[in-house]
């Protein structure tokens, strides 16, 4: 095994990329690099850009929830648990409507026809929320019976 020798100086030149120490004036427009821009940006207004990188996208989203109120942060956690249990059973609606769709498709002309107001009125007839009905839309003209109906081609 080689020796080490911890009392040799550092060659700082090897570490630069791991580290870099730098400040710069949150009211002067002069910045050295990017990752600069990025934080005078973060500490001036609070927020992140999308081009940002995701630490300082995660810094920008723990100092937003951590200066909302109580309240604020309460009605934003109910939205959330909302949101992620019509999630689920939207994803879960679209995936069953589109097993069928798959079924129709591997099918005859015959089962198109007995389910064709059906699959219609369901896909028609989806909630708005978080895309679901665009999704199920989606689905519905994917069936292949339709496109020979209208003269496109099937995919």
């Amino acid at each position: 095994m080689d020796e080490i020798n911890v009392t040799a100086p550092y060659d700082i030149k090897s570490y630069e990329e791991y580290l870099t120490i730098a400040y710069f004036e949150l009211t002067k427009n002069k910045v050295e690099t990017v990752n600069q821009r990025h934080w005078k940006a973060f500490f001036n207004t609070g927020d992140a850009s999308a081009d940002a990188p995701e630490y300082i996208r995660k810094a920008a989203r723990v100092i937003e929830r951590a200066n909302m109120t109580q309240e604020e942060r309460d009605m934003f956690d109910q939205l959330q648990k909302a949101k992620d249990i019509y999630e689920t059973f939207y994803n879960s609606a679209a995936s069953v409507y589109n097993q069928a769709i798959k079924a129709i498709n591997s099918g005859s002309a015959e089962l198109y026809n007995t389910f064709a107001d059906r699959l219609k009125s369901v896909a028609e007839n989806a909630c708005e929320g978080w895309g679901f009905k665009d999704e199920m839309m989606d689905l519905y003209y994917d069936i292949h019976w339709l496109k020979e109906q209208t003269g496109e081609a099937a995919t």
